[in-house]
């Protein structure tokens, strides 16, 4: 928005960049809640799916009792199984860290954003620019 349109809004006169640009951050913010809405979602999904997978693997590990020869067997191929489904979960575990770092990032960045508004409008306070 630029300085004279700026100092117009501020006027109260509506000129038509003003509205475009309240437009833009409008949507801007409603994308803002649909990507944090789908973000969440997904992270729901990821985490329902990778508990399932653990569940299944602990169901086949205590469904595998070493009553004979081929029990002992997978008995002892059992941990392999243990250790997959912890790698599954430690997997689920960084990618929570990673997400809660975007996140961080993220509302940072929109802080940033909005703190510039505000020092770009205090800026403005009081000038004309000749118009």
């Amino acid at each position: 928005l630029s300085a004279g349109a700026w100092q117009l809004k501020e006027r109260g006169i509506e000129v038509a960049a003003v509205q475009v640009w309240r437009e833009i951050k409008e949507q801007a913010v409603e994308v803002a809640r649909v990507a944090q809405e789908l973000a969440e979602k997904a992270r729901t999904w990821l985490e329902r799916v990778t508990e399932r997978a653990a569940e299944q693997v602990r169901d086949v590990v205590e469904r595998v009792a070493p009553t004979d020869a081929w029990g002992e067997f997978f008995a002892a191929a059992a941990p392999g199984a243990s250790a997959a489904a912890e790698g599954l979960a430690r997997d689920l575990e960084i990618e929570r860290r990673q997400e809660a770092q975007r996140e961080a990032y993220e509302q940072e960045a929109r802080e940033r954003v909005q703190e510039q508004e505000r020092r770009a409008h205090e800026r403005d306070d009081g000038h004309d620019y000749g118009l």
